[in-house]
C-alpha cells in the first residue's frame, strides 16, 4: 500500500466519490501523489444526505484500494460537505470589533435570526473585510445531525476527518488565483443540480443552488428527441449547444434557462449588496463538458467566460488534461488545504471538534 504521507482531500457526492493526494516539492507546484475516482448508484447520497452508510462506506474502501498508482493507506482527510446542505450569511459589523468580542457579537447575530439554533449546528466564521466603515464575517454552518452522519462514514471507512469544508471554497481554492482583488463567480454544473458560487478578493461569500444538472438535460432532451437515456447523453456529450442542431439546442436550452436566470439573479445581489460588477464566469463540474456551453453562457451574460483546468495548480506527471479531471476541481482544492500546516485552521472548519474551531 501507498504511503505518501500527506493529509488526503476527500470529495463524496450524489453520484461520484473523488480522493486525491499531494506531495510538496521545493519551490515548485505539489505533485499528485495519489488520487481516484468511483462513480456511486442512486439511494447511497441523495441530495448530500446519506441515505445507505455501509454502502458509502465500502465504496470508499473501495475507492482507497483502487487507486492510482496503488492502494491509499493514509487515514487523516479534508472532507467535504454538500453546498446544498450549508447555511451561510454575511454579517456587516461595526469596525474595531476583534477576539471575544467579535465572537459574542457574531453569535448575537445568529442567535436573532428565525430560520437557526445554536445547538443544533455546527458553524465557523471569518473575517474577510476590515477597514474604518466595517467589519465583514462570513458565517457558514452545518446541521449536527449531517456533520456526524458523514464522520461515521468516513469512520467505518477507517478515515479521520481534520476538516469539513463546503464545496465553493474548496472549488475557489483550486480554480481561483486567490490574491487577485475580482469578482468573480464559478458555477459548477453537476449531474443532479447546479452550483452557482460568489467570490470577492478571494473569499468564497455565497451560493445558490438550483436543481438542475447534467442529468435533467439528459432527461429533457430524450424526451425532445424521443431517444433513450443512453442515446440522449451520447448526443448531449457529442452535440451540446450546437446552433445548427435546432432540437437538441431547445431542449438543452430549456434546462440551463433555469440555470442562467437563477444566476443572474443572484450576481445582481451581490452587484447590488458589494457595489462591484462581476468580472468573469468560471465553469466546472462534469456539465461544464458540453460542447459549446461556454459560448451559451458568454452570450446569456454577456460576460467572460471560461473553464479552468482544476490540475494548474499542481502536477501530474503524464497529464492527461482537463476532460480527465475536470471532476476533480473540488478534490484538488481539499487536497491543497491538506498540505497546510495547521489544514484545521486554514479556513472555515464545520468539524465537531471544539478544539478545532
Amino acid at each position: 500500500m501507498l504511503n505518501i504521507n500527506t493529509i488526503l482531500g476527500l470529495d463524496i457526492s450524489d453520484r461520484s466519490i473523488e480522493v486525491l493526494g499531494l506531495k510538496k516539492r521545493f519551490l515548485k507546484k505539489p505533485k499528485i501523489a495519489a488520487y481516484g475516482r468511483l462513480e456511486l448508484g442512486a439511494g447511497v447520497v441523495e441530495g448530500g444526505n446519506i441515505e445507505d452508510f455501509e454502502a458509502l462506506a465500502e465504496a470508499l474502501r473501495i475507492l482507497l484500494k483502487s487507486a492510482w498508482p496503488g492502494p491509499i493507506k493514509e487515514k487523516l482527510v479534508v472532507a467535504l460537505l454538500p453546498q446544498s446542505q450549508i447555511f451561510s450569511r454575511i454579517f456587516r459589523l461595526p469596525p474595531g470589533i476583534y477576539s471575544e468580542d467579535l465572537k459574542t457579537v457574531v453569535l448575537n447575530e445568529v442567535a436573532s435570526l428565525d430560520n437557526i439554533r445554536l445547538e443544533e449546528i455546527y458553524y465557523d466564521w471569518q473575517v474577510v473585510k476590515r477597514n474604518k466603515e466595517e467589519t465583514m464575517v462570513f458565517f457558514e454552518a452545518a446541521r449536527k445531525d449531517l456533520v456526524f452522519d458523514y464522520t461515521n462514514v468516513l469512520g467505518r471507512a477507517g478515515l479521520i476527518p481534520v476538516a469539513f469544508e463546503a464545496e465553493a471554497a474548496a472549488a475557489g481554492r483550486a480554480l481561483l488565483d486567490l490574491t487577485q482583488n475580482e469578482a468573480v463567480v464559478i458555477i459548477d454544473i453537476g449531474a443532479l443540480a447546479t452550483n452557482v458560487n460568489y467570490f470577492e478578493d478571494g473569499y468564497f461569500l455565497g451560493s445558490l443552488s438550483v436543481p438542475v444538472g447534467g442529468n435533467s438535460a439528459t432527461v429533457a432532451l430524450a424526451k425532445e428527441l424521443n431517444e433513450s437515456l443512453e442515446r440522449a447523453e451520447a448526443i448531449k456529450r457529442e452535440v451540446g449547444f450546437d446552433a445548427d442542431k435546432e432540437a437538441v439546442l431547445a431542449a438543452l436550452e430549456g434546462e440551463f434557462s433555469v440555470i442562467v436566470e437563477r444566476a443572474k439573479d443572484f450576481i445582481k445581489y451581490f452587484s447590488q449588496m458589494s457595489g462591484r460588477e462581476v468580472e468573469k464566469i468560471i465553469l466546472s463540474g462534469g456539465g461544464a463538458l458540453i460542447p459549446n456551453i461556454e459560448n451559451y453562457f458568454q452570450i446569456n451574460f454577456d460576460l467572460e467566460v471560461e473553464q479552468r483546468d482544476p490540475l494548474r495548480k499542481i502536477y501530474l506527471p503524464g497529464c492527461r488534461g482537463i476532460k480527465d479531471f475536470i471532476y476533480y476541481a473540488n478534490v484538488v482544492g481539499l487536497a491543497l488545504r491538506g498540505l497546510h500546516p495547521q489544514p484545521y485552521k486554514s479556513g472555515i472548519n464545520l468539524l465537531a471538534r471544539a478544539e478545532y474551531r
